[in-house]
Parts: structure tokens; sequence; C-alpha cells
């Protein structure tokens, strides 16, 4: 940016300054330091610089910066770092650019895992200092770009870590470097305060060299005897930075830490299990699986959980079995439903009487071990429709009181037969209402279909309807003579 004001521009500025007691270029520190558009490659970090004037009610005039930057020790291992910049397109005046040679600290007392950045400020702009000698801080966007940095490692950087940079406050002292940031207030090179994760932050920590979980072999499969205590399963190795998730049948069993060698989930049952690794890249799948089974009685699960009607004949469930020589006394199952054991198959048939939702049981017999086969039927109950709530007597023309019936099963009504004109039904909440204004005389016996549900019902009543009385005209009309 072009200096805003030459010597002599500054000087009447001061000369205003001393008559007025106040200065134009009044500021306070509102403002955000901040670190963005983090990039990376195998074995560099890039990112831009910016400074954003936070307070547009008020002008940032920029001075000095240094800035002390922490970072992840681990990303680069027992390689060596080197930081450099580039100040093409800062929007800082050319003599407030930086222009020192960043360096590079990797043993800090009392902060273990860290290493520091540190790069050291440039001088106050030349005489004339104050306001007008520093750059003006845009307060747009995300301020004023000053400088683009590269952190450049001698090795690759470790797989699956994050550079995690942060900002040193103000106020850090030794081993640690402060960032400090002025800019002049009142005329004055003023340091401000810089406070890490409020005026000072990190957009951006991106995961270096993601690396997915390498992938091991599932191991375990084979069969054991009921009443034992399983199988061990496990996986041929892991790696120390992942954790292993293991599922039997799809559904979550334990997760634990990899050691870097041959890893075990202990002892399990029958069932079918996977594994998979978990680190900060993301997750792989092991592979294989391990199948164990048991070597005595097993049933499988039903053919089918039914959902019917009842009185409706049930659709045969079947359970193959494997050891057993038969079963036992079924339970759980509705009336009317019965189960038989041929072949090593369980058969249910039966048109069930009862209404529900029946959990059943049925114990294998012969063979070895406690084994039962189980499985839902769900019975629905037939349509009901309570009667009538009254059969009212009324006149033509005189408003029905509301005739209602209860419904259950059903989901609503078909056309109504049989009502006087001028009535109707409806269906809400498992009622059935009546009303209307009857405008024909007679006893109407009506019929009320209900739908959805199970079976075929009528909701029915009556309504009688009384004709208005009427008289007719005299049959004569009689003259006297006198």
């Amino acid at each position: 940016m072009k200096r805003l004001f030459n010597l002599r521009a500054g000087a009447m500025m001061l000369m205003l300054f001393l008559l007025s007691g106040t200065s134009a270029w009044a500021d306070v520190d509102d403002y955000v330091l901040s670190v963005r558009n983090v990039s990376h490659t195998t074995n560099t970090i890039d990112f831009d610089l910016y400074l954003l004037d936070a307070d547009n009610a008020q002008t940032f005039e920029f001075t000095t910066l240094q800035m002390g930057l922490l970072l992840n020790s681990a990303i680069y291992g027992a390689g060596v770092l080197t930081v450099s910049y580039s100040n093409a397109g800062s929007g800082l005046d050319s003599d407030q650019q930086f222009v020192n040679t960043p360096d590079v600290v990797t043993s800090l007392s009392g902060y273990p895992g860290q290493t520091l950045i540190r790069l050291a400020a440039n001088s106050i702009p030349p005489v004339p200092p104050g306001a007008g000698s520093g750059t003006i801080i845009s307060s747009t966007g995300n301020g004023t770009f000053l400088a683009h940095f590269t952190i450049t490692s001698s090795v690759s950087f470790t797989p699956n870590t994050r550079p995690d940079l942060l900002f040193c406050a103000s106020s850090a002292s030794s081993p640690l470097y402060p960032t400090v940031l002025s800019s002049y207030i009142n005329g004055d090179a003023t340091t401000l305060n810089v406070t890490p994760g409020v005026d000072a932050i990190i957009d951006g920590n991106p995961l270096l060299n993601s690396t997915l979980p390498a992938i091991f072999n599932v191991t375990g499969t084979g069969v054991y005897c009921v009443g034992g205590t399983g199988l061990t399963v496990g996986l041929d190795g892991s790696e120390a930075d992942a954790t292993y998730t293991l599922f039997r049948n799809s559904l979550v069993v334990t997760t634990t830490s990899g050691t870097g060698a041959a890893l075990s989930f202990g002892n399990q049952t029958e069932g079918t299990y996977t594994v998979s690794g978990t680190n900060l890249a993301g997750t792989s799948p092991m592979n294989g699986q391990a199948v164990i089974s048991t070597v005595i009685n097993t049933v499988s699960g039903p053919s089918t959980t039914p959902s019917l009607c009842i009185g409706t004949a049930l659709t045969a469930i079947t359970h193959t079995t494997t050891g057993a020589t038969g079963i036992g006394t079924p339970l759980g199952l509705p009336a009317g439903v019965s189960a038989n054991w041929a072949a090593n198959t369980i058969t249910i048939t039966g048109t069930p009487t009862a209404s529900g939702t029946f959990n059943y049981t049925i114990p294998l017999t012969g063979g070895c071990g406690t084994v039962n086969a189980t499985g839902t039927i769900t019975v629905t109950p037939a349509n009901t429709a309570g009667a009538a709530s009254s059969t009212p007597t009324l006149c033509i023309g005189t408003a029905l009181t509301a005739i209602t019936h209860s419904t259950t099963g059903a989901t609503g009504i078909g056309t109504p037969l049989g009502l006087p004109a001028g009535v109707s039904a409806n269906w809400a909440a498992n009622t059935i209402t009546i009303t209307g204004t009857p405008t024909a005389s007679g006893t109407f016996n009506y019929t009320i279909p209900l739908t959805g549900g199970c079976g075929t019902v009528d909701a029915t009543g009556a309504i009688t309807v009384i004709p208005l009385s009427t008289v007719s005209a005299a049959s004569s009309t009689p003259y006297t003579l006198y």
C-alpha cells in the first residue's frame, strides 16, 4: 500500500492532533490474526497469514508483528523442519513486510511433543512514526494478506498425524516465543494482547499422509460343544495406532486397541464374526470372517414371522434343526396352532382362534444341550362395531342427536346404506358418528360397513322419522237461510 501521508502531511496531522487533543487515527485492538488456506503434501505444509480489522468503526493501522507458532513434533519424527515464507501478494507496505528468517526450536522444556517456530518482527517503520506511517488493515473478508508460509520436513510426515498449529500468546514466556502484534493507537505504536483461539486462530488442521489401517486376517473359525466357553476370535496382526472392532452377525461385540502384534478378542460363542480397523484416516474391513458353531443341537430362526387375521389359516412356519430327535411341549403358540417335528424340521400350522402377539418357544429334545426354537406370530382380532348409542325417534326436519358406534380394528367405513335423506355418517378415532336432519319419514334400518382391519363387519341401527301432523280443509262451508 502506498504511504497515505508524506512527511509534510504527517507533520500537518501531528499539528492537528496537538491542536485538537485527539487523533484522527484513534484505534482499538479489535482484530483477528489467522492462519488460513492450510494445505499439505507428503512433506510440506503451506498456509497463508491474514490480519483482519474486526472493528468497522475504527481504523486499524499496522505497526509490526512478531510471531510464535507451536506445532506437533510427532509429524516429522526424527526429521528436520525448515520454515520459509513469501511476501508475494502481501497487503503490507513494502517496508513492513517480513524480512527476518524463521527459526525452529525442537526442544522446549516443559512442553514435550511440541516444536516452536519463531519469526522476529521488523523494526517499527522509519521516521516519521505514528499515524500515517503504517499499513491500514482491511476490515472485510479474512482481512489483509500478510505472507505465505511453507513448513518443510526432511522426511515424509508421520502418517495420520495433525500439525496442531497454535499461536503463542503475547503473555508467553521462555521457552515459548510470544506473538507480539502492535498498531498505532492515538498516534503511538501500541502492543496488543494476543489470545490464542480468540483473536489469533488457526483455520485448518489437516490429517497428514492419511493412511487407512493395514489389512489383517480374522482368525477363529471352528466348532465347540454346547455349554462350552466358545472359541477365541482374533487377528493375525494389528497396528498400534488403530482400534479394532469385533462384530457378531453385524452387531458390535467389543473394541480394543492395536498392539503391533496379533490380537485376541477372547472367547466368543457361535456366530459369524467380522472385524474392522479404524484410525484417524478412516476404517478398513479386515480380511475374512470367523464362523463359530456348535456340534450339537441347533435350530434356525423361523422361516417367517407372520401377521394374520384371527380365524385365517396360518401359512406354515418352519425351523430347521440339527442334533435333536424331536420337540417338547411348545409354549406361547396361539390357540388353534400347533407344532410338529419330522426330518429335522419343526413345522407350525393351524388356524389361530385367539388374537395378540405370541412369542413362542419350542424346546428341542434328544441330542445334547438345551436349545429352543423361537419366533413371533401376530394375530389381529376381527373388526368390531358397537351397538348404536341410541335408536332415536324424531320428527322430520328435526336435527338428529348424534348417534355413535365404537369400532375396533377398522381404519374407516364404506358407503352407508339405509340412512334417511339428510343424514350422513363419518368415521374418526375408532368412532362412527351419524348426524344430520332427516328430510324423509319412515323407519330406517341402516347398515354401515367397516373397512380395513380383519373381517366383514357392519354397524347397524334404526332411526324412526315421524312425518309432520297435517289437517285437511273442511269438507263443506254450509249456509243457512233465516
